[in-house]
This record gives C-alpha cells, structure tokens and sequence, in this order.
C-alpha cells in the first residue's frame, strides 16, 4: 500500500472515542441458614444442656459498572464493531486478573457528529462458609469482583481504529491477560454431611412469597428480597405473582407462577429468617389419575383431594419442591403449591 492509500484509509476510517466511568455499585448480602441441630442433654453432675449446629452462610458482593463512550466521526465509514472487555479477579488476588467478559456490538456512528452510548457489566463475587456440628469451618468461594475495562472501536475489516483502557497499561498488554473460564460451583452445601445422630436431616431455605414489582431480569419481592435472573428467558412476568425463593444445593433458584423455576441470584436478602425449608426430589411415575406421585428413590406421596384435577395433567419426569414434608411444588410447571402426605 502506498502513502497516498494509507492516507485515503486512514480518512475513511478516522473516529476518536472517549469513554469513562458513569456509575458503579456495590451490593452484599449474606443468608445464615441452620442446616441440622443436635441438643445434648445434661449430664447427672448437672449443667444445662448444649446444642450445637450445622450452619451454612451464604456472602454475595455483586458489583455494576457503566460506561459512557462518546465517538467523534470525522471520516467517511459509519459502520464499525465496538468491543469492550470487563476485567476482574478473585476476591482478595488480584495479582490474578483475568478477562471476566467480551462484549461486542456492531455500532452505526454517523459522520461528522458526536455519539455517545452506553455499556454495563455485572460482577458477583460468592462466598460459602460452612460450620459444621464439631465446630470445623470450611469456605468455597468463586466469581471475581471489577477491576478494570478497555473499550476498542474497530472497522469490519478488524483494523483497530481507537481504543481507551481504565488504566493505560491495558492497551500494550490486553492479549496477554488470560481469559475467565468459568466453571460451575459444587456448593458446600452439596457435601453429604457428618454423620451426627439418627433423624438428623438437611434443610434448605424456602421463602414464600410474591413478586412486588419487576424490571428486566431484576424482580422486587414482596418479603423485602431483590433477585436477579441469571439464566433462562423470563418475559412478562404480570402482577403480583407468586413466587418461591429456595435454594439448590449451593443455587438460589425462583419459582414464578404461571412460568418456572429460575436460576438467579439474591441482590439483597429477605430480612426475616425463611418460615419454611425444602428439598429438591425428581417425581418419577404419576399414577391413579393424579392421586400419586413416586419418586426416583421410590418414595411415595398421596395427593390433597383439592389438588388431583391439577396434578392429572402432570408428566412424569420433573423436579420438584417438597417444602415443609407436606407441601409440593412442580418446578417445571407455573401451577401452585399441592398439599401431599407421604405414604412410604
């Protein structure tokens, strides 16, 4: 390529941006559920009894960042690809930045004006702290919280036509930063617990609630809980819905009538302590016209008379809540809550 086409590219591509931090927050929330209980009894020499406790608390730091990038086009192309990567690290290493997430956009930028859009990321750091009856701890942490963003405008061809990073040194060394993998929590929760004594069962948190008011993927609930959905298509929710926060193993997931259950996770928690808990169980048969349901394991629970028309539409195969040991909540559907009595 000689100067004079070098010149006429460089024209025809010739966009300065300029882009800033417009807003950032920090939210946290921490959920202590009591998982099992053992209480020891006195001994003859007196003393008052003990009681210890499995418990599990679950710490979230979710971070948002917004840009706002401003484009002066004074060349001729309008067309062009905008490309932003959001940094991060893990909580308390940030010697371990790492690409958190990629965004890339194709951008109409009209010549001889001034542009300006906006772009957010959100970051959620997770931390699990399990106290077991023998007063052991153990922490399972994942996510990664902000640290730092580059924004690069580039023409179709994938010529770098301007970049601007949070801190100059990103621009010389982006491609040598290592990309997130992400990679799904186990939960420590999930681990089977020690065995303590007989009757000694696991239990999960179950909020009962409705939804207050909706915006996005961002649900306000009427417990005073704010959640965020994090995978799935949630759409139009409509007014006041019910809904039921529980947890998964080491996920927070929300039922919503007439949808699903979702994954998500809770922005702020629900101030008062959960009044009912749950386990999630696979229903495997629906036999007698909706009248039983067995399960995977091969338990089986008897359907409240109310309930059968509902149930004798259910399919087997789907997960479900049992909450309280008497109440059932068939995650794949956006029915309601059916009162069951287990039979065996």
């Amino acid at each position: 390529m000689n100067d004079q086409d070098y010149a006429k590219n460089w024209t025809f591509s010739r966009v300065s941006l300029k882009a800033k931090t417009l807003s950032s927050g920090v939210g946290r929330s921490s959920i202590t559920t009591e998982l099992r209980s053992l209480t020891i009894p006195s001994n003859e020499l007196g003393g008052s009894e003990t009681k210890l406790s499995e418990t599990e608390e679950d710490k979230n730091k979710n971070t948002r960042r917004e840009l706002g990038v401003t484009f002066n086009n004074g060349g001729l192309n309008e067309d062009f690809i905008l490309e932003v990567y959001w940094l991060g690290f893990p909580k308390n290493m940030k010697s371990n930045r790492k690409i958190y997430a990629i965004t890339a956009q194709h951008i109409n930028i009209p010549v001889k004006r001034v542009t300006s859009i906006r772009v957010s990321a959100f970051y959620n750091f997770r931390e699990l702290i399990h106290k077991d009856l023998d007063g052991s701890t153990t922490r399972e942490a994942w996510g990664y919280t902000y640290a730092g963003w580059l924004v690069r405008l580039s023409d179709k061809q994938g010529n770098v036509v301007d970049q601007q990073a949070s801190q100059t040194a990103l621009e010389k060394h982006l491609e040598s930063i290592p990309i997130h993998q992400p990679k799904k929590a186990a939960g420590v929760a999930a681990r089977q617990p020690k065995e303590v004594g007989a009757g000694v069962a696991a239990r999960q948190p179950v909020y009962i609630t409705k939804i207050d008011d909706d915006k996005d993927d961002i649900l306000k609930l009427d417990n005073g809980g704010i959640v965020e959905i994090t995978r799935g298509f949630l759409g139009f929710v409509g007014f006041r819905k019910d809904a039921v926060l529980y947890k998964d193993g080491g996920r927070w997931k929300i039922w919503i009538e007439g949808k699903k259950a979702f994954d998500c996770d809770v922005l702020k928690a629900p101030p008062l302590r959960p009044r009912s808990s749950g386990d999630v169980i696979s229903i495997s048969e629906v036999k007698g016209e909706g009248a039983i349901l067995t399960t995977l394991r091969g338990s089986i629970y008897e359907v409240g008379d109310l309930h059968v028309l509902e149930t004798s539409l259910w399919l087997g195969n789907f997960e479900a809540l049992l909450i309280d040991g008497n109440r059932l909540l068939n995650l794949d559907e956006g029915g309601e809550i059916i009162d069951v009595t287990k039979l065996k």
